[in-house]
């Protein structure tokens, strides 16, 4: 075969092979990777990787399409173009509408919707200004392509185009499509993988068609895997209080997020960030522990984890083994669940995959005693939700966890703005590395700034227990680089390296006791200062959880509690990567 004849088809219909990369999403990546060559910061999710595996991708779709087209008659195209443009249009509503691409939750409502409620709906939505707009652009994109095909259309018949046009644009194409077609391999891979986590790293293009393949992928593993849980969960499941267990107690598990221990006054840092904490560790009843990390920088892998009895180390999986709150439950323990994570529309198959198992029925009706109604931008507000929710505390035994915001990006916006939170600017940081800026100084002081609010939020639910018989155990499911040694915020799905390993998943895990607990168990704060430097992986965070509050169960596991004697530390697994947290951080001659 002549090498012209591999780039004639996209000349031929270059029309088609323009708009196909307009509706899929050409424009935005090539304005995401401007952004990202200029230093301007983006999702943590989005690298440079992935997007040129987009256009990559895009590339060759367009190409077998035009050549397609090439091969059958006129009405192949227009499907193409009808299928562009519709699914172009329902991504483009849910992204106005509800700032989420097609996503699980939708197709899940899909399925789960009658014919009365559908139309009630479609009613509804044909009415809001977002669906008019996506109509009107629907309406100009088919204009614009009918204007385009038949100027080209003419233009193509009466233009001569040389041979070696062609071959240039094949020669151009055979390494494109190569890569391409390497690049695709995800969409097979992503059907073999056990979990909606591993989708992470295959970093599917974020277009219609792939949003929608991913969904239903997603959907089905998600299912799966929430069937086996609340299987195990729910079923012959034992816990019983300890016979010499406390008459009363309360445990406060707090998950922060995205919270970089080296910002933290508490670890060392040397802003004031962490008053409260600091204050608190030094009257003797703050313990933070020096060598914890999470198995991954993504929020759904670290919860999970963390709340089932599995443990990563030994090749176990979360939805194998049993949520720790419905052992608690079992147990007697009273739950509150106060998530400002909780999401009514999940904004894709990670917080889908999550927010499905943490609110299932199954789980919610055997697992909690009261939840929050809804997230609040703050996390002040979430804890003020709960304090004037719960005014009482009935029970004798509880378990309280409040999940928060912490500084997720972007740090700005967790926390007021008014002149109390305002406490560093860009002036109080030196010129540490070449690429520091203003800009990049006030993005430093305003995570500062969030740090010292989620200090707040600490103080606040510390302050509620303070006179009860109380363990407080804080947390962040995963760290989040700040400028620490490159030109990078956030977090990122790159290769993993040491420095990488420090700033993404080293995260701060404290422990507090009550003036009352403490002089009741003083063995267990004795056991606790041992620990401190102990390694930990936060997956095994459920067997330190049982033992302090008391709870007999098969699932409890001694060397798996970070304060016994007994305790051996496992392999510490990393979800991204085949090496261990150790073997990166520390590796051998």
């Amino acid at each position: 075969m002549r090498i012209e004849r591999i780039g004639k088809p996209i000349i031929k219909e270059l029309p088609y092979f323009v708009f196909s990369l307009a509706l899929l999403g050409v424009g935005e990546v090539i304005w995401k990777l401007w952004n990202i060559y200029h230093g301007i910061p983006m999702s943590g999710q989005i690298t440079p990787q992935s997007l040129w595996g987009s256009l990559l991708i895009w590339i060759t779709a367009g190409y077998f399409a035009t050549l397609l087209i090439d091969k059958t008659k006129a009405w192949v195209k227009v499907l193409l173009y009808a299928i562009l443009l519709v699914m172009w249009a329902i991504q483009n509503f849910l992204r106005m509408e509800y700032g989420s691409p097609i996503s699980p939750t939708y197709l899940s409502l899909l399925f789960e919707t009658n014919p009365d409620e559908a139309q009630g709906f479609f009613q509804m939505i044909v009415h809001l200004p977002n669906f008019v707009y996506t109509v009107k652009k629907l309406l100009l994109g088919i204009i614009l392509i009918l204007i385009s095909e038949w100027v080209y259309g003419k233009l193509f018949k009466i233009i001569p185009i040389p041979n070696w046009c062609y071959a240039a644009i094949a020669i151009l194409l055979i390494p494109i499509i190569a890569a391409g077609l390497y690049s695709s391999r995800r969409y097979i891979q992503l059907l073999a993988v056990d979990s909606v986590d591993n989708d992470i790293q295959l970093q599917l293009p974020r277009d219609p068609f792939s949003c929608t393949y991913n969904a239903f992928i997603a959907l089905n593993r998600s299912a799966e895997n929430t069937r086996r849980f609340i299987q195990i969960s729910t079923t012959d499941l034992e816990a019983n209080l300890q016979s010499e267990a406390d008459d009363s107690l309360d445990i406060v598990l707090i998950i922060g997020e995205s919270y970089n221990k080296y910002h933290a006054q508490v670890y060392g840092y040397t802003k004031e960030t962490t008053p409260f904490m600091s204050q608190e560790f030094q009257a003797g009843r703050l313990f933070p522990f020096y060598d914890v990390c999470a198995p991954s920088n993504m929020t759904s892998v670290v919860i999970k984890n963390a709340l089932s009895t599995n443990c990563m180390g030994y090749g176990e999986k979360w939805y194998d083994y049993p949520y720790v709150m419905t052992l608690f439950h079992k147990a007697g323990y009273d739950i509150y669940f106060w998530d400002n994570q909780k999401q009514d529309l999940p904004q894709g198959s990670v917080e889908f995959s999550l927010h499905s198992i943490l609110y299932n029925p199954s789980i919610s009706a055997q697992s909690y005693t009261r939840t929050n109604e809804k997230a609040y931008h703050y996390d002040l507000d979430l804890v003020n939700s709960f304090v004037e929710t719960v005014d009482t505390i009935p029970s004798s035994h509880n378990l309280f966890v409040f999940h928060l915001m912490g500084q997720h990006f972007s740090a700005r916006e967790r926390y007021p703005d008014i002149p109390e939170n305002r406490i560093f600017s860009a002036s109080d940081y030196s010129n540490r590395y070449e690429f520091y800026d203003e800009t990049i100084k006030g993005r430093i002081a305003e995570y500062d700034n969030a740090t010292v609010y989620n200090d707040n939020v600490i103080k606040e639910i510390v302050d509620r227990f303070e006179d009860r018989n109380t363990i407080v155990i804080y947390f962040s499911d995963h760290a989040e680089e700040v400028y620490d040694y490159r030109n990078h915020i956030s977090r990122d799905q790159g290769g993993i390296t040491p420095e990488k390993l420090k700033y993404q998943y080293e995260i701060p895990f404290v422990i507090w006791f009550s003036d009352q607990y403490m002089s009741r168990h003083p063995e267990i704060v004795d056991k606790t200062i041992s620990a401190q430097y102990k390694p930990f992986n936060t997956d095994n965070l459920p067997h330190l959880l049982l033992s302090l509050g008391e709870i007999d169960s098969k699932y409890y596991i001694d060397r798996l509690n970070v304060i016994e004697p007994a305790y051996e530390c496992p392999p510490r697994v990393l979800f991204e990567s085949s090496e261990t947290y150790d073997e990166i951080i520390s590796p051998k001659e």
